[in-house]
């Protein structure tokens, strides 16, 4: 950057808490004696959680307009760490890709429209050995082949993975050299020789052994039970087992191979299952609101009483929203669709009661309060899963609720974390 050669740089790494440390180390770092990094260039980040830092360290990190992304301007000089999760949703939208592991996809990351491919000079990829599956590693290439500009790899352990990639060592810092700087400690080899690994573990039935629900995660302890009592040699060389023709035994070979063939075409065909569900999903909710699905039982019952004149019934009925408008349809109907005889266009002020907002700011976490639901905590169409929702304060409660307060029956929208 002193020199010029890159201005605009992005240091990618694959976890949220890895960027947080990043971050720190290059607000520690001292590029002129006496002058940290982040105070000679801007350093830019994500949004971070608490549990991203440790509980001594204190940093409040400046997040990455997003003008800086969208529209690179030749005098811009800054450093933006950030996940590879983000960029990838930044560029391809969050149906690009699913959250892997343990770590969550931040809920405020979104895609941003035509990120061109110039927006930075140099891409540092942290930790680029870790192992990516195949749908990760093609994603993850994606991001990286997005942007023309020159591309850098760190680690500590080359892969094959990692080298095919980026192909050219240019640089090494040797293990003996890092020891010297105090970064590595030198160590010596011991040989350990334990039981376990010369001569195995066995479990004997009736010994004490820890089980665990794999759904729940409870834990308790049980006795150890042969699962197959009086099991021995002698028994099994008396088991009477049938056998076919050796013409018919080629025969159910074959019947036995196009039969699992079967089962494998239909599997593949039951995968795409839930996309054709999400269409039809989609095609019959479209259908529904322009009209086409009512449109037989209109022609049957042609004395319906027009929208219209429903509508003046309900406002007369309900309480008055603040800032409703007196005009039940809207003023620019000639840039909407238009509707089948009996329907009316009208403002969503109009028909309800109150629209407001909460506070976006993410809540601190606390040991027990109420829980904090995000779209992780869906399952299925109609259930939360409160099991692993984030809990928060009662004071936090009220806070986010100072607005507005839900209310039964109420329309929420989610702003971040939602797929159409």
């Amino acid at each position: 950057m002193k020199a010029g050669v890159a201005l605009r740089i992005l240091f990618l790494v694959d976890r949220r808490v890895l960027a947080a440390q990043a971050v720190l180390a290059f607000a520690s770092f001292d590029p002129e004696p006496g002058l940290k990094f982040d105070k000679v260039y801007e350093v830019y980040s994500q949004r971070f959680q608490r549990g991203d830092f440790d509980e001594n360290e204190k940093f409040d990190p400046r997040v990455l307009p997003s003008s800086y992304l969208t529209d690179p301007q030749p005098g811009h000089a800054f450093v933006y760490v950030s996940t590879i999760q983000r960029m990838t949703i930044n560029l391809f939208g969050r149906d690009a890709i699913m959250a892997s592991g343990d770590e969550e996809v931040d809920e405020d990351a979104s895609q941003l429209k035509n990120i061109p491919i110039h927006a930075f000079d140099l891409i540092i990829a942290d930790e680029c050995h870790r192992g990516y599956s195949t749908q990760e590693s093609a994603i993850w290439r994606k991001t990286f082949d997005h942007f023309d500009c020159v591309k850098v790899g760190l680690t500590a352990t080359p892969a094959a993975h990692t080298m095919a990639y980026f192909k050219d060592i240019v640089y090494r810092y040797e293990y003996e050299r890092a020891v010297r700087e105090g970064f590595l400690v030198d160590y010596d080899v011991i040989a350990i020789k334990s039981n376990v690994r010369m001569n195995g573990i066995f479990l004997n039935e009736g010994e004490q052994v820890e089980v665990v629900n794999p759904v729940s995660g409870a834990k308790q302890l049980d006795l150890l039970r042969i699962a197959q009592p009086n099991c021995n040699a002698t028994k099994l060389s008396e088991l009477q087992i049938p056998i076919p023709p050796s013409g018919e035994q080629r025969r159910l070979v074959e019947a036995i191979a196009a039969s699992l063939s079967k089962v494998d075409a239909a599997r593949n065909h039951l995968s795409r299952v839930p996309a054709i569900l999400k269409r039809f999903r989609q095609a019959v909710l479209a259908a529904a609101c322009s009209g086409r699905l009512t449109e037989d039982w209109r022609e049957q019952n042609p004395e319906t009483k027009p929208a219209h004149l429903f509508l003046k019934t309900l406002l007369a009925d309900s309480a008055p929203n603040k800032g409703r408008h007196d005009s039940e349809t809207l003023t620019s109907l000639d840039e909407l669709p238009e509707l089948p005889d009996g329907w009316c266009w009208v403002s969503l002020n109009s028909v309800t009661r109150r629209i407001g907002d909460v506070d976006h700011k993410m809540p601190k976490a606390a040991d027990q309060g109420i829980p904090y639901i995000s779209t992780k905590d869906f399952v299925g169409e109609n259930k939360i899963d409160y099991r692993g929702a984030k809990q928060i304060s009662i004071d936090s409660y009220q806070s986010l609720c100072r607005k507005i307060q839900p209310d039964r029956g109420d329309l929420l929208l989610p702003r971040y974390g939602t797929t159409t």
